[in-house]
């Protein structure tokens, strides 16, 4: 059964690796804008380290509880990244209402994903059960990075979203996600 939990290590990588789209080479002063990309990167950042943690209890304990645990781990990780980017509110640029709505997007596809996760693992009784409920938490998780990589590249690429872009690729934050310096 730790077989199945392999697939989990495998997402998570590739999670650190899509995540963002965001280079960084920092300096002096900030803009409300990088700040703004900064916490945007800190939140995927804070989360995919939690993701990571949750994905070990999997490996560690492949049992019914191991995945429950692990279940309520990725449930409370992306509530906390739901409530980080929901809380950022519109950046003050020219696309700064299609950023936020990018946002919000992402925010809601993660909650559905979550719920998937919860209702796999909620239905799990059994090998079979238990296995299955990893094969849909790897799926979400697959899922989920790349509904934060495409929200991220897509907030960079907005009409009018020069600033934004900017601001990622100079926020030091945004540097640890995966990118490199462009």
């Amino acid at each position: 059964m730790l077989s199945t939990a392999r697939p989990i290590a495998a997402v998570i990588a590739t999670t650190l690796a899509l995540a963002a789209g965001c280079g960084g080479d920092g300096g002096g002063d900030s803009s409300a804008t990088e700040e703004w990309a900064s916490s945007v990167c800190t939140a995927v950042s804070t989360w995919m380290t939690s993701v990571t943690s949750a994905g070990d209890t999997i490996k560690a304990d492949p049992t019914q509880n191991g995945v429950e645990q692990a279940s309520a781990d990725f449930k409370t990780a992306t509530q906390t990244l739901v409530d980080d980017l929901k809380a950022l509110g519109r950046p003050d640029t020219e696309a700064g209402q299609a950023a936020q709505d990018s946002v919000n997007e992402l925010s809601d596809d993660l909650e559905q994903s979550v719920t998937a996760m919860e209702s796999a693992v909620d239905d799990a009784t059994g090998a079979s059960g238990i296995l299955n409920a990893v094969s849909v938490i790897s799926g979400q998780l697959v899922t989920m990075s790349q509904n934060v990589s495409s929200a991220l590249t897509s907030i960079e690429q907005l009409e009018g979203g020069d600033e934004l872009k900017q601001a990622f690729e100079q926020s030091d934050s945004c540097a640890g996600l995966g990118s490199s310096n462009s």
